[in-house]
């Protein structure tokens, strides 16, 4: 019979950090794609992982102040230590609020910039942790694509294109 703490530690093994828009979350949105994301093929069970969602999440991380950087680097650092994390899912997505940019192609840059900055941030601060990023496309009000991303910021294959009815 297994004790608590290894179910726990069996159940929590990545964290998906992600904005609070509401276009992400829900049964039909990003939910669906987290598990391909983190590597989980179906075969262990139920995907469990332990969730961030804030306003920006990864802007708040590239380009917010110190107070936004170290209050998401305090909710991470208690998460990751309580259920032995091995795993960061930053995912960002495209139309963000935060950023309130038209221009897809200007907004590409920003997220890839922050992106890979955050992931810098991340790996100097969990160390044992490994990160992964992942850019999602919207529409009005769901979540259209995911696509992870290499550690140099290039998309993996094959490349997902995202437009939005105001870019056509």
């Amino acid at each position: 019979m297994e004790r608590l703490n290894d179910v726990e530690a069996k159940r929590f093994s990545a964290l998906v950090l992600t904005c609070a828009d509401g276009r992400l979350h829900g049964p039909n949105n990003l939910v669906k794609w987290i598990p391909g994301l983190l590597g989980y093929d179906g075969r262990d069970g139920v995907v469990s992982y332990d969730l961030i969602s804030v306003p920006g999440s990864c802007w708040k991380l590239a380009r917010g102040s110190a107070m936004d950087r170290l209050g998401v680097l305090n909710d991470l650092a208690l998460l990751i230590d309580r259920h032995q994390l091995e795993t960061i899912l930053v995912i960002s997505h495209r139309n963000c609020a935060r950023y309130g940019e038209r221009d897809p192609l200007k907004e590409d840059g920003k997220l890839r910039g922050d992106l890979a900055y955050t992931r810098r941030l991340l790996r100097q601060s969990f160390p044992s942790v490994s990160v992964l990023q992942a850019i999602a496309c919207v529409d009005e009000v769901s979540v259209t694509g995911v696509q992870l991303l290499k550690p140099g910021g290039e998309f993996q294959p094959p490349l997902l294109l995202c437009l939005r009815k105001d870019s056509v």
